[in-house]
């Protein structure tokens, strides 16, 4: 039975998907999978090592099949947050209620996390060339391009840490406002997202690829949560007492875990790569 004209047959969609898919990424990214079962074989033991392990299953063999079958996705809107969402809820959900130690299978469970993200984005986002020609932009114009986004987000970011000071002033009929906390906190979104634009602009190129856009939002986050990290025992008993250490572990993990769905989310609608 001849097909219709201009229908093409299932396997040859796969097979275009596939060839679109960049090379050296699918190499690195099944490298951290090999590392990722390279730390469950070595350094998780128990019902950790199982939960993992089976989730390694799902995630890194089920998210790139399903991302073939649904196709190429030019704006991923905010789709890459929902699989973040997922693959949070897939690997690090399981872990935190199995009993202890679970330092290392927490290390895996974020190197997962990130694994699934990026597996599922070059299956399904596609590649900037595919959609449209790339842009010559220069240096300044990318540097313009990050600062002013990161602006914005430092802007958004000071209405929602000021909107919280009103509504803890008004609960507990005390004035906030009279110390130095909420302005230390604008300072430092300010100084965060200045930061984190310059180092998105300079790494904007990257942006051609799905990996490189993960690597740039993780990068730009970094002086984000930096600053507000350094803040914190400024203007917080509890963290009074933190080191420098546990600081810098904790803009680390929010990096991680924030600066690659959000750089994803970006990707096309604003980064005109």
């Amino acid at each position: 039975m001849s097909r219709p004209r201009g229908v093409r047959p299932a396997y040859a969609h796969a097979e275009s998907l596939q060839s679109a898919v960049n090379p050296v990424e699918r190499s690195v990214l099944y490298a951290m999978v090999a590392a990722y079962y390279v730390i469950l074989a070595l350094a998780v033991t128990g019902m950790d090592r199982i939960v993992l392990a089976v989730a390694g299953v799902i995630g890194f063999g089920g998210l790139p099949l399903l991302a073939i079958r649904w196709g190429r996705l030019d704006r991923p809107g905010k789709e890459p947050i929902a699989i973040w969402l997922g693959a949070t809820l897939l690997f690090l959900l399981p872990v935190a209620f199995l009993p202890p130690p679970r330092g290392h299978a927490f290390l895996a469970a974020a190197l997962a996390i990130l694994c699934a993200q990026g597996l599922w984005a070059i299956y399904r986002y596609a590649p900037p060339s595919v959609v449209r020609p790339t842009r010559h932009r220069s240096l300044g114009q990318d540097l313009r391009w990050g600062i002013r986004w990161g602006l914005a987000t430092a802007l958004l970011f000071s209405l929602y840490a000021l909107g919280i000071f009103v509504f803890a002033s008004v609960g507990a009929r005390t004035n906030y406002f009279a110390s130095n906390s909420p302005w230390l906190v604008v300072v430092s979104y300010f100084a965060g997202g200045i930061g984190g634009g310059v180092i998105a602009g300079l790494l904007r190129p990257l942006a051609r690829w799905a990996l490189g856009t993960m690597v740039m939002g993780i990068l730009a986050a970094f002086p984000v949560y930096g600053a507000v990290a350094l803040i914190m025992p400024l203007i917080d008993e509890e963290s009074a007492g933190m080191s420098l250490h546990e600081l810098l572990l904790i803009t680390v993990a929010c990096a991680l875990m924030i600066g690659p769905p959000a750089a994803l989310s970006f990707r096309r609608g604003h980064s005109d790569d």
